[in-house]
């Protein structure tokens, strides 16, 4: 097993940086997917639409919703085919628009509404069938005319565009991936990507073809030195796999080499390099086995350091012995003082001399002495609190320290997957 796996963060959207558009569509400058193949394949307006639909499932003749689609698509044909040099005469393609009957209001046929935006060349629509559709005239610079539906003339399709992957993805398919470079156990893996993108989760392959694409795209892109997870684990059964996120049996395989599953349970499934990268079911620390690590070393230094510093307390005993040696002298001291003051007083005031400095004596010792043993207590339970919480953080942070190494030497790296979006 290689000693540093990675996590490969593969976040599924549809189409990423690059072409929005599907071959053969073309991107505009406003960012529409059309096909205009001129006068290679022309067809009556219902041909017209069919022809679009066998390109691709999701297109059409085109329609226009907006001045600003109008002004883009207008530009763009026109820089590209402005002379009509590849059209017939009085050529132009079909685009989505029909008649109702013969009312001269057209409508979009992909869902019945009616043209808020036009650019009928003046004096149109005109003509005199019934349930004509709508071209675009290259002599007219593009702009519409309406036509009986059996006219012969050539297809401009539209195509929705691919959804856009996120900065730093890369489109493979219909599928963006992005390679991280961070190790990772397989659980934090899995949030990792569900918090990279909506519906994010480890790459789940299904597919050879998924398979293909995306071993393929390690092959070229990644370090060949490194492992990347997939979103198979096992659950309860020894070598019985299943995607994590729809509960779906691992059905299509494609196991490294030789490589037979192991007989330990609760495994999780990773590529290995290779050509092309196969299946390996992690036989060292998978979901949160590192994690667990980390948290008994961690307790069990801050066990060993409690235990350390129990010792500590008895030791700050001597600091009380010498806080009551001072408490004595200070109390010594007030009643000497105590006793001057009052050695020249009249001989009437002996009685009182007598009565005060016992009182003096027994008030400054008791308080003195008070004081003293407080202070003492204080200043030593305060110390030893100190220390050991300052000794067991260090040995919390020592242990998580050596368990992040332990982790970043065993855990592939991640891939991720989420829905396409628009």
């Amino acid at each position: 097993m290689h000693s540093l796996f990675l996590t490969v963060i593969l976040v599924v959207f549809s189409s990423c940086k690059g072409n929005l558009c599907e071959h053969p569509f073309q991107e505009t400058p406003g960012g529409k997917c059309l096909f205009n193949p001129k006068d290679v394949l022309r067809g009556t307006w219902e041909e017209g639409q069919r022809i679009c639909s066998w390109l691709n499932e999701k297109s059409r003749l085109l329609e226009i919703r907006s001045y600003e689609e109008l002004q883009d698509v207008t530009n763009y044909l026109l820089e590209n085919d402005g002379d009509c040099a590849l059209w017939t005469a009085g050529g132009g393609p079909w685009i989505g628009a029909a008649e109702l009957e013969n009312t001269n209001q057209f409508t979009w046929s992909s869902d019945n509404s009616t043209l808020v935006v036009n650019n009928w060349v003046q004096g149109q629509p005109n003509s005199p069938t019934t349930g004509d559709a709508v071209m675009m005239s290259c002599e007219f610079g593009f702009q519409w005319m309406d036509k009986a539906q059996d006219t012969q003339l050539p297809v401009l399709c539209e195509s929705t565009p691919r959804g856009k992957c996120p900065e730093q993805f890369t489109a493979v398919g219909d599928t963006c991936y992005y390679i991280g470079d961070t190790a990772a156990s397989w659980d934090l893996a899995q949030e990792f990507c569900s918090v990279l993108a909506p519906n994010g989760k480890l790459i789940e392959l299904e597919t050879l073809e998924e398979i293909y694409l995306v071993t393929e795209f390690l092959n070229n892109n990644s370090d060949p030195s490194r492992d990347y997870w997939t979103g198979a684990e096992e659950r309860q059964r020894h070598d019985e796999f299943y995607w994590a996120s729809s509960g779906k049996p691992v059905v299509i395989t494609n196991w490294y080499s030789d490589y037979a599953p192991d007989t330990d349970t609760d495994d999780a499934v990773y590529l290995a390099p290779g050509n092309p990268y196969g299946f390996v079911n992690n036989q060292g620390m998978t979901h949160d086995m590192a994690q667990d690590v980390t948290q008994d070393m961690a307790q069990y230094m801050a066990d060993m350091t409690r235990d350390m510093t129990q010792g500590m307390t008895p030791d700050m005993v001597p600091i009380q012995d010498i806080t009551q040696d001072i408490t004595q002298d200070m109390a010594q001291y007030m009643a000497d003082m105590a006793r001057d003051m009052t050695q020249g007083m009249t001989q009437n005031m002996v009685l009182i001399q007598d009565i005060t400095q016992n009182i003096t004596q027994d008030i400054t010792q008791d308080i003195t002495q008070d004081m003293a043993q407080d202070m003492a207590q204080d200043m030593a339970q305060d110390m030893a609190q100190d220390m050991a919480q300052d000794m067991a953080q260090d040995m919390t942070d020592m242990a998580q320290d050596m368990t992040q190494g332990m982790t970043q030497d065993i855990s592939p790296i991640v891939v991720c997957q989420s829905e396409p979006s628009l």
